[in-house]
């Protein structure tokens, strides 16, 4: 296998020289300048370059296309037409590796069935031993089948129209009926009266006909069976094996399935941290290609270890992939493209420090450690403390600006979360504690209130009620309903407020300053309630509760 030995280019060392430096520190502005929340935008004007190297990231894709073939026998009905002469009597004398089938245009995975020509050979069909014809499969050849309208016993029942009613099914009566003719109050009174009203026919049950006897059934003139229907009474069928043509032709096909795979492998002497940012920034038209190895008949081979620098890795993807192939299977397609960018490694020193940056061609900055990440674990820490100590409007802020730092990572916005949660809990937490002592102080009150204040509104007449044990209760519900209220209002999330609010102290004071508030609004409702609604619903529960009472007892006085 030739390859292209001097396009393999060794990592060199770059003069610094005052042109390559001053456009390193615009590169590396550039990059500082696009991170929010960064510190040192001017991050390249203060940094000392030690040293500049260009490296070599190779990056190898391998494509692998697999043939898979198997040898199937087939038949179909033989309608007299011409076959070409036998050449191959059954699967086991057909190869299907000799056969040339065509190139698939686009690579990927398909399916397709070729015929094997010189396969093909007639035969008798053995399921209907080659006289078109098989047993029908709904009467067995007896030609008859039980009749459906009688079920086999030759006798229908037979109806008559009914004569009391004209087989409408209903006739005209009378019943004393309660009629409301007038109130008295709010009682209502009644007399009797005969009303006319349609009810079922009694003697058809109000289905309008009558059973007049058996007769014989008209489908099959009182037989029971009747000609079946599948067959037409004959007892056989078409073979639905040949079709009725007698005689069957054997012919065998190649099943081909298509499938790929897909290998990619980078080399580039960078640290792990680094290389996975670096390969995420190198564009796609940042690499150039080096060499291609394809072969349209077949694998390229192993014998690429001998590559300068990327031979391991390219010769352990194709072991891979040829190793993947199945018994049924062989490749049909391989290819290896081998292309490669340059990758500027820069040596700088920053306030005390030495780091290490990447710069792709496309003038993209990778840096798994820098005076940015170092700042960034400082704010780490100190927003860890802050939110230990609930200075939790500083650490929230903090961890905003930990996530734009990270380049969005997940772990710093689930710590702004945290915190956002903590605030909010400490605005739950006021609430709750300001419901429970306003609920201890107020119930005397609540006590008080409904024990020596009238609440009955003038049309209504509650006094029986307010005598009775169920008054007791009436102020407890009203202060469950009252603080119920409140309670459900602390659980929502009320926007941004505790956001904006800078101490534990303060956010607890608006949680139960909200919640009191929420009770007092409430309990101008519940008073209003009760003046204005409760008597008349209670009067109104009270008529419901009584009316079937109401309506025994009426009907006692009607009766005795």
């Amino acid at each position: 296998m030739k390859y292209n030995e001097k396009e393999y280019l060794n990592d060199t060392d770059l003069e610094l020289n005052d042109g390559f430096v001053e456009g390193v520190r615009n590169v590396i502005n550039d990059w500082a300048e696009s991170i929010d929340h960064n510190p040192y935008p001017d991050l390249g004007d203060g940094i000392t370059v030690l040293r500049a190297r260009r490296l070599m990231m190779y990056r190898s894709d391998l494509r692998t296309q697999y043939d898979g073939r198997r040898v199937e026998e087939l038949s179909a009905p033989y309608r007299s037409q011409s076959l070409p002469p036998l050449k191959y009597e059954g699967p086991s004398q057909i190869d299907a590796w000799r056969f040339s089938l065509p190139r698939p245009e686009v690579y990927g995975e398909s399916e397709a069935n070729y015929m094997v020509t010189g396969s093909q050979h007639v035969e008798k069909c053995a399921a209907c031993n080659g006289t078109g014809l098989s047993l029908c499969p709904s009467c067995h050849g007896g030609m008859t089948q039980t009749c459906s309208t009688c079920h086999g016993s030759g006798r229908v029942q037979n109806y008559a129209r009914c004569a009391q009613c004209s087989g409408t099914g209903t006739v005209v009566g009378y019943e004393t009926q309660h009629v409301i003719t007038g109130y008295d109050g709010a009682r209502p009174i009644t007399k009797k009266a005969s009303v006319r009203v349609n009810k079922a026919c009694p003697v058809c049950g109000g289905k309008g006909t009558l059973k007049a006897g058996m007769v014989d059934c008209h489908t099959c003139s009182g037989l029971g069976k009747v000609p079946c229907s599948t067959c037409s009474g004959s007892g056989f069928v078409t073979c639905s094996v040949c079709n009725g043509f007698r005689q069957l032709y054997y012919y065998c096909q190649i099943a081909r399935r298509l499938r790929s795979a897909s290998a990619c492998r980078y080399n580039v002497d960078v640290p792990d941290d680094d290389f996975v940012l670096l390969r995420d920034n190198v564009t796609d038209e940042d690499y150039v290609s080096v060499d291609c190895f394809s072969n349209d008949g077949g694998p390229v081979g192993d014998d690429l270890s001998a590559l300068p620098y990327v031979g391991r890795t390219v010769s352990g993807m194709i072991s891979r992939a040829h190793a993947a192939v199945k018994s049924n299977e062989r490749v049909l397609f391989e290819e290896l493209v081998i292309r490669r960018t340059p990758v500027y490694r820069i040596d700088y020193h920053f306030c005390g420090e030495n780091y290490t940056l990447y710069i792709t061609e496309s003038d993209r900055v990778s840096a798994a450690r820098s005076p940015i990440t170092g700042y960034a674990e400082t704010l780490r820490t100190l927003t860890i403390r802050q939110a230990e100590r609930r200075n939790l409007l500083s650490a929230v802020r903090n961890a905003e600006r930990l996530y734009s730092l990270s380049g969005e990572k997940e772990p710093f916005w689930d710590l702004a979360v945290e915190i956002a949660y903590k605030m909010r809990s400490d605005m739950s937490y006021g609430g709750h504690l300001a419901l429970l002592v306003i609920g201890v102080l107020a119930l005397p009150v609540y006590l008080w209130y409904f024990g020596t204040v009238s609440f009955v509104a003038p049309w209504i007449d509650l006094q029986g009620f307010m005598d009775s044990w169920l008054w007791r209760f009436v102020p407890w519900a009203y202060l469950l309903a009252v603080l119920w209220g409140p309670y459900r209002i602390l659980h929502m999330r009320w926007g941004y407020i505790h956001e904006k609010l800078p101490t534990m102290a303060l956010r607890m004071a608006v949680g139960a300053g909200i919640a009191a508030a929420t009770f007092a609004v409430l309990s101008l409702l519940a008073v209003a309630l009760h003046w204005l609604i409760l008597p008349a619903v209670l009067e109104t529960a009270g008529d419901i509760v009584a009316l079937p009472f109401r309506i025994v007892v009426g009907l006692w006085n009607i009766v005795f």
